[in-house]
């Protein structure tokens, strides 16, 4: 009589737990699978599987599984759980089970490389050790072996899953006496599943075994890039950078941050036309400023647990409402009401189109491609508050805002051509702490003060060429600080890409303390355009340059959460500069003011020097490792 092996697949009902569960089905194991939630098995029972409701944040649910499972054999036990506590506690559970088995072994699934690393503590392994094998398989290390983004399905990721599997099996002791603990040792009595659960240790393969399989893994990439090879002319369209669907988000971005930042200098007008007038429209201006920062870390957990293209089309057509809001509403509080809603939302779609960009780059890629699309970040900052002041002398206060909510129309369209396919993503619940990306804290944190001068130069430029009865000159100023920072990062990308990366961070971080500080004797035209040209020159290299640090430096998977962490940096840094710059205008003058900016940066040079670019090249070393 033949012998039937069975599986035990947690979190089966879904996604890669359900795709294991119609692999083994098809493959003639007796499969029995975990849900979360009865009433959504149907998908499971299909599959004619055996279904048991686990819940894995529950102790008492795990402790219950000898019971349900009493007298029943597990040959391979396929642990679909990210935590270490709650995957060991589980397997805890079933040792008597596995017990049961034929060269019983395990299999862990993790998207997250830490868990590979996670060690069990010595401390806890007492009195009796049992030996099963134990292989590990990295869904996000198995997707990016795959050629394209519309192969990854679930089912696909599974099939190359259980190649890997086939061959580990074929390394697996062939007879029972090889793996180091017997039926008796767990027979199921009475009063079994009242007793504490075994200590335990779990040997993954011994060291000879572990040779086998890395000479095996080194004939498995032999192949690949043999067969890498061959289909060369095929693969070389995933190398480029400049892809069709790369340029379509690069244009979108810069239509959204051009149209959100055309509104800063038409706002102020706008309300002082309608009769608000005074603290009132500082209090309109900076009410969006604190939505942004309190919702940045809750748009980095959206981004990471939803399908990022659908998210971003979402909050981009949601972007578009408070331009109709700003040309039909005249009441003070609904205005707030509409930046604070404004703040909310571009949180999430300003972090969105980094990380989009990141995941349509090549791996060997991200650092130069990141470093083009951020510029469209400094593009539109400095673009955007000349195109809404032409807008408004044309048109009108009211009718500029047409003119934009018309402009993020575009955008849409724009990326409604550019369809990002994603697989599906197993969420996680909601933690605070997973709100920030530790590693880009220093990044983030460097990068306020750099910012400071930024924030002070877009809020106060017009009103400080007013003050200087240069006024005339002030949209040619933005136009000025678009050049700047084309030539400059036209002039420079060759250096970046060869990653000469801090000659240039200390150069412009010189140049930009020596420009604000010529601002105490700023008088003339000339000299004001000038500066223009160097501010955006400096920009133009650092802001993308510390943002391809960023993105090239988190894994896919993080991506979304990190980029909303660095965001921040310009939030803060943005906000301190136009408080700093408001407090200077009233006490000492915007002159001394622009020339005390130089602080800042001073400041961000050090930190720089001390610490930031020492921390990027162990992260750089330690990512590609």
């Amino acid at each position: 009589m033949s012998y039937t092996k069975t599986v035990f697949i947690t979190d089966a009902d879904q996604d890669i737990g359900l795709a294991w569960a119609s692999y083994f089905a098809k493959k003639g194991y007796e499969v029995i699978g975990t849900t979360s939630d009865a009433s959504n098995s149907n998908n499971l029972e299909k599959q004619g599987a055996k279904v048991i409701e686990l819940d894995i944040k529950n102790e008492n649910s795990i402790l219950s599984l000898p019971s349900k499972l009493k007298g029943q054999k597990i040959d391979l036990l396929i642990n679909n759980i990210e935590e270490t506590n709650e995957h060991l506690s589980v397997i805890k559970s079933l040792l008597p089970n596995i017990a049961l088995g034929k060269n019983p072994y395990i299999v862990k699934i993790t998207s997250n490389e830490n868990n590979l690393n996670e060690k069990i503590d010595e401390n806890d392994i007492v009195n009796q050790y049992v030996h099963y094998p134990v292989l590990h398989l990295n869904t996000n290390t198995i997707q990016s072996n795959m050629p394209n983004e519309e192969s990854k399905t679930s089912d696909n990721i599974v099939n190359h899953m259980a190649n890997i599997l086939k061959q580990y099996e074929d390394d697996l002791p062939s007879n029972e006496s090889d793996v180091q603990s017997t039926e008796n040792d767990f027979q199921s009595n009475d009063d079994s599943t009242s007793k504490e659960p075994v200590e335990f240790f779990i040997k993954v393969v011994d060291e000879n075994k572990q040779n086998e399989q890395n000479k095996q893994n080194e004939l498995k990439e032999q192949k690949e890039q043999k067969d890498k090879s061959l289909n060369k002319e095929k693969s070389l369209k995933f190398e480029k950078i400049w892809n069709y669907k790369f340029i379509l988000l690069f244009i979108t971005n810069f239509l959204m941050m051009a149209t959100f930042y055309a509104a800063v200098p038409i706002i102020p007008i706008y309300c002082q036309e309608i009769g608000i007038t005074g603290s009132k429209i500082g209090v309109i201006l900076t009410a969006m400023s604190v939505t942004i920062v309190l919702f940045r870390p809750v748009a980095g957990y959206i981004l990471d647990n939803f399908n990022r293209y659908r998210v971003f089309v979402i909050f981009l057509t949601l972007l578009s409402l408070p331009y109709l809001g700003f040309a039909f509403v005249k009441s003070f509080i609904l205005l707030i009401i509409i930046r604070l809603y404004t703040g909310i939302i571009f949180s999430v779609s300003g972090s969105s189109t980094l990380t989009l960009a990141g995941d349509l780059l090549p791996v060997t890629k991200i650092r130069e491609g990141i470093n083009r699309f951020a510029l469209t970040i400094s593009l539109g900052m400095a673009a955007g508050p000349f195109v809404g002041i032409q807008v408004q002398d044309h048109v009108g206060s009211r009718e500029s805002f047409l003119v934009l909510f018309a402009l993020s129309i575009l955008a849409i369209i724009c990326v409604s051509f550019c369809k990002i396919p994603y697989p599906p993503i197993k969420r996680k619940r909601f933690r605070i702490a997973d709100s920030f990306y530790r590693p880009a804290l220093p990044f983030m944190f460097n990068m306020i003060f750099i910012m400071v001068p930024f924030g002070s130069v877009l809020s106060y430029s017009s009103i400080f060429a007013q003050e200087l009865g240069i006024s005339v000159a002030t949209p040619y100023f933005y136009v000025c600080l678009v050049a700047g920072m084309l030539v400059s990062k036209f002039s420079t990308q060759k250096l970046i890409d060869q990653g000469r990366h801090k000659m240039l961070v200390y150069t412009c971080l010189l140049i930009l303390m020596i420009t604000l500080v010529t601002y105490y004797k700023l008088s003339t035209i000339t000299h004001f355009l000038i500066s223009g040209v160097f501010l955006g020159g400096c920009y133009g290299i650092l802001q993308p340059l510390f943002q391809s640090f960023v993105t090239s430096t988190s894994p896919p998977p993080k991506r979304g959460v990190a980029n909303a962490t660095y965001l921040l940096s310009y939030d803060i840094g943005i906000g301190i500069g136009v408080l700093l710059n408001g407090f200077f205008q009233e006490k000492i003058g915007l002159n001394k003011g622009f020339a005390l900016n130089g602080i800042p940066v001073i400041i961000g040079c050090i930190i720089y020097g001390i610490y930031t670019e020492k921390y990027y090249c162990r992260l750089k070393e330690s990512f590609k490792k």
